[in-house]
């Protein structure tokens, strides 16, 4: 997706469920927590995975996952697995 906005907007006009979010904190339009907050409202149990370059600060929450760029596919998959559980 190119922004947070157009996510959201694909995700809420497709009839099907969403298990896990995958994005990065800051992106164009809306945030990446914002993004995820939304997508609460209608998916609940909704789970997250956080991306960051240099800002984490936003991320200083108990129970948020995230990833430092640059990151390997391994230390990727292994984040996933563990979110997804």
């Amino acid at each position: 997706m190119a922004s947070g906005d157009e996510a959201l907007r694909l995700v809420m006009a497709e009839e099907t469920r969403v298990d896990l979010v995958l994005s990065d904190v800051v992106m164009p339009g809306v945030s990446g927590p914002d993004l995820v907050a939304r997508l609460k409202e209608r998916f609940p149990t909704i789970r997250s995975l956080y991306m960051f370059g240099y800002a984490r600060d936003m991320l200083d929450r108990p129970g948020v996952r995230y990833l430092a760029k640059p990151f390997s596919l391994s230390a990727l998959s292994r984040q996933l697995r563990d979110v997804l559980g």
